[in-house]
């Protein structure tokens, strides 16, 4: 399996904050609070990029499952979570999402800044895997970018600087 993320991984926290400035990280734990996630609640995070928001779901007591077809991006998770919290258990599964069959299982699903990576169809199919994996009562969290806004110079600008960062991801 070729890891898609072996060079932009260690950087990828570094592009990430220069893109937005934060906001990503902000936006990932922004729906993590004592209201929505309680002490034993199943959370599977797909994608798991710099983990942070499935750090802070454990620290607020969640069983929490982190699913990456990148082996860097897992290791960054690791290293993350070494630091910072070390005392959490926090599953990870190197994979595939779409080859994760535990249906029915999880209080909530988040899916941050990861469906972007699919073209259209092919992000309907992992969209619809997804609900799949939440209970028939689960929360599906979908944090990512929305097209740009404003008048004609300030769509353009936001345009470019998306396209800029996509690229660079891609590369």
């Amino acid at each position: 399996m070729r890891d898609k993320y072996k060079y932009i991984g260690p950087v990828y926290d570094f592009l990430s904050n220069l893109y937005s400035g934060k906001n990503i990280h902000r936006c990932k734990t922004a729906m993590l609070d004592v209201e929505t996630v309680s002490p034993g609640d199943r959370i599977l995070f797909a994608g798991v990029g710099h983990g942070r928001d499935a750090i802070r779901a454990a620290e607020l007591g969640a069983d929490v499952t982190v699913v990456d077809l990148s082996e860097t991006m897992l290791r960054k998770f690791a290293e993350a979570q070494q630091k910072e919290a070390p005392q959490l258990s926090i599953r990870r599964i190197h994979s595939d999402i779409m080859k994760v069959e535990e249906y029915e299982q999880y209080d909530l699903v988040v899916a941050n800044f990861f469906l972007n990576v699919f073209d259209e169809t092919m992000m309907v199919r992992v969209l619809e895997h997804l609900i799949r994996l939440g209970k028939a009562d689960a929360g599906v969290v979908v944090g990512d970018f929305c097209y740009p806004t404003g008048n004609l110079v300030a769509r353009l600008f936001k345009k470019l600087y998306w396209y800029m960062a996509v690229f660079t991801f891609w590369l």
